[in-house]
């Protein structure tokens, strides 16, 4: 009875060990993102206001957040290194936001690990649009833990009540969504819930697919399977990141309507011991390539939101310049732009 219980007591310390020493590897070997904040591109803050007011929405190239609000976590939940505020300045006008109820202070999550209260993102958005009333903002609420929808709807009405895009018209949310033009949206935001979380029945709240985007009717498709980012980088780009660009051609095929389309240009950390950071460090380099060529990209004319990890200036210009290429650049700023983004 005694050595069972010795045995019992030497495998709960070997795993404590195993974890700790789990937890502390990970912290060295992958450490935290190093990026130092770093804007001096003036344009940044409103590039927006260089694009024609025609174009459309789902048509322009839009740098977007992956777990947007993840700033100050622990490593192993951490995707992006500054604040919302910042990655706005930078460009982000697409964010993937994710709220939990942590015993009534509502903060944003990422997996099991909590980081900064969330109100004062909504705060953010209200800011920047008064200052920047010529962008467009598109904010996700990819996930809601812990009956946070209801507070969240709260922060909307309270902070950005004026700003939000309604659909007062006939048509369905979808083919309004698709038909937005940029002129349609300056100085608002799209609010985006999931399909099964319900409120949809408000005309500011707007459907989202789920994330294997099997469902129909909704206005944005962020389509994510995990089998895929796990991958290596080489092997990601070259195998699997045009099936979620496939998707949304035979969404348009099956739908006659495009939405809102979010490509998920991050990888995951499988293993949840290295973090993100382990996977962005190595693969960024081959991102921003791939973003470089887009436009010689046989389905170019598809893309729209390019979500990424630690957003900085450098990933955010590489993104906007893409637009040069869409000729939606209003003329008199086709210069100015091709130098403040440095189109080849």
């Amino acid at each position: 009875m005694k050595m069972k219980v010795r045995h019992i007591i030497l495998i709960c310390i070997l795993s404590i060990l195993m974890v700790v020493f789990g937890f502390v590897g990970g912290c060295f070997i992958s450490g935290k993102c190093n990026y130092k904040y770093k804007n001096t591109n003036e344009y940044l803050n409103k590039w927006m206001s260089l694009i024609k007011d025609d174009t459309k929405l789902n048509n322009i190239i839009i740098p977007g957040s992956h777990d947007s609000g993840s700033y100050k976590m622990l490593y192993m939940g951490e995707t992006q290194k500054f604040d919302i505020s910042k990655q706005l300045q930078l460009g982000a006008r697409y964010f993937d936001i994710r709220i939990t109820n942590d015993n009534g202070t509502y903060r944003i999550f990422h997996d099991i690990i909590k980081g900064v209260e969330a109100e004062p993102i909504f705060g953010y958005f209200r800011d920047f649009l008064n200052e920047n009333p010529s962008e467009a903002l598109i904010l996700d609420f990819q996930h809601f833990e812990n009956d946070s929808e209801e507070k969240v709807l709260e922060f909307i009405n309270t902070y950005l009540s004026d700003k939000v895009l309604k659909n007062n018209t006939a048509l369905s949310d979808l083919a309004f969504i698709d038909g937005l033009t940029l002129a349609d949206v300056r100085g608002k935001c799209i609010i985006l819930f999931r399909k099964s979380v319900g409120y949809n029945d408000l005309d500011y709240v707007f459907s989202r697919n789920n994330d294997a985007c099997i469902l129909s009717d909704t206005c944005l498709n962020s389509n994510y399977v995990k089998e895929y980012n796990i991958k290596g980088s080489v092997v990601y780009l070259n195998d699997y990141i045009q099936k979620y660009i496939d998707n949304i051609k035979e969404k348009i095929n099956d739908e006659g309507y495009k939405g809102l389309f979010v490509l998920q240009a991050q990888l995951t950390d499988a293993k949840k011991i290295f973090g993100p950071w382990s996977r962005e460090k190595n693969h960024d380099a081959n991102m921003q390539s791939w973003i470089s060529a887009l436009n010689n990209h046989p389905d170019f004319a598809y893309i729209n939101i390019i979500m990424r990890d630690f957003l900085n200036q450098e990933k955010c210009e590489n993104i906007i310049r893409m637009n040069y290429y869409k000729y939606i650049v209003k003329d008199e700023y086709d210069e100015l732009y091709m130098n403040t983004f440095k189109v080849a």
